[in-house]
């Protein structure tokens, strides 16, 4: 007696569930997303008020603009890197509180920059402020 290989059966796939779960889906995200808008509501909130706190003066504040190639100018006075260390210090010797603003040219390399910080630290700038206009 011959006996044949029993071949599987094939099972086929019914997509019915698959789309019944994405309507499932569709529903709910169209039911959340109507119930949200229904929540949101404007709120009338009261602005702060202003604090009762006097401003205190602004520090006294010098301009350190540096060229593309690192020169440095205080105030808008072309001067060594030397006479505004001097400066500076005497600067702060008077005005102990003194801030530097730092106006690095855009074409001035990240390096130049660095060493420029690392200078006004080493005199004893304690506040210093970078902007980002390039004078």
């Amino acid at each position: 007696m011959r006996l044949e290989a029993a071949t599987p059966a094939r099972s086929r796939v019914g997509l019915t569930p698959l789309i019944d779960v994405v309507f499932l889906l569709l529903v709910f995200f169209i039911l959340a997303g109507r119930f949200e808008t229904d929540s949101l509501r404007p709120l009338d909130l009261a602005a702060p008020a202003p604090s009762s706190a006097p401003a205190g003066p602004a520090p006294p504040t010098v301009l350190l603009a540096l060229d593309p190639a690192g020169r440095p100018r205080l105030n808008g006075e072309p001067l060594a890197p030397a006479e505004v260390d001097a400066r500076l210090q005497a600067l702060l010797r008077d005005r102990p509180g003194l801030q530097v603003a730092l106006d690095p040219d855009p074409e001035l390399s990240l390096q130049g920059l660095i060493d420029w910080l690392d200078r006004l630290e080493g005199i004893g700038v304690a506040r210093t402020r970078l902007l980002a206009g390039g004078s």
